[in-house]
């Protein structure tokens, strides 16, 4: 993903096993409309970490690097870099 701000959105191989994780839980919990409604919320949060990476607040358990966006019940932990955005794991906050 670009956006116009021409930052590149990037899921790690552990983000992107995180949310299947979650949308499979969820679908198999709470039905594939619910699912469908937390990918759209997922989307969304995407969308806006990449049109203003700076979004998200960095946390004291993290190396200062690192943000950290909300949504849900889920915490987006990525990486800022020139051009890029690395997202490095979602996290239920339940683990976090």
């Amino acid at each position: 993903m670009s956006s116009p701000n021409n930052y590149t959105l990037v899921l790690s191989q552990e983000a992107q096993a995180d949310i299947d994780d979650f949308l499979l839980y969820t679908e198999l919990q709470r039905g594939v409309g619910q699912k469908d409604k937390y990918g759209d919320k997922l989307d969304e949060a995407f969308l806006s970490i990449q049109a203003e990476p700076r979004i998200g607040a960095p946390r004291p358990e993290l190396p200062r690097r690192y943000r950290v966006y909300h949504v849900g019940r889920q915490y987006i932990i990525y990486l800022v870099q020139p051009q890029t955005v690395i997202v490095m794991c979602v996290l239920h906050d339940k683990m976090s």
